[in-house]
């Protein structure tokens, strides 16, 4: 396939922005290309083409909202991104994560996993603080701690509290990302 970064991977959103914006145009350009190419070659749009061009337009649409999202959403920075290396150790991470609810899209730089504990950072303030907690524990698993960071040291200090006591030998990350890779757009 064409993309090569995987969800959680530093770079997945920035990727993602050029690959959606280049899928959406091909698709509303075919879509659009097959209704004029049969009008004009049929003379009338009472056909079977305007039907396809007319269901093609709801990927197309699809694809168009995921667009909207990622150029919404803001990357990784790169100091922080060498910062959260340099720190974790064998701590387990995920970067370039969008959560959507029914509700709001939340946004989270940086997830790590140790110790039946989720921590996360996002750059983007408290204002995502509310509910967060909450979405993730119905969705994931209520027997987590899940705790949001929007202040960059605390976050780096907890990272650096949760590498004294991080068991190699725990392999639970490994369902607990594939959940969350699932849930993320």
């Amino acid at each position: 396939m064409f993309m090569s970064v995987k969800k959680g991977c530093r770079d997945y959103i920035r990727k993602n922005r050029i690959f959606t914006l280049v899928r959406t145009l091909i698709m509303f350009t075919a879509s659009i290309g097959i209704y004029f190419i049969a009008k004009n070659i049929l003379g009338t749009n009472k056909n079977l083409f305007t039907v396809m061009a007319v269901l093609l337009i709801l990927p197309a649409a699809k694809s168009a909202v995921n667009c909207i999202m990622f150029y919404k959403a803001d990357s990784v920075k790169e100091d922080f991104y060498r910062e959260v290396e340099g720190i974790r150790g064998d701590i387990p991470v995920l970067y370039d994560l969008i959560f959507t609810t029914y509700e709001k899209t939340f946004q989270a730089d940086a997830l790590l996993y140790s110790n039946n504990c989720v921590i996360l950072y996002s750059g983007r303030g408290k204002k995502q603080k509310p509910g967060f907690e909450d979405y993730l524990k119905s969705v994931l698993s209520a027997d987590l701690t899940i705790i949001l960071y929007s202040d960059r040291q605390a976050f780096f200090d907890r990272i650096a509290q949760m590498k004294i006591r991080h068991d190699t030998s725990d392999k639970r990350h490994e369902t607990l990302f594939e959940k969350i890779r699932a849930i993320v757009l």
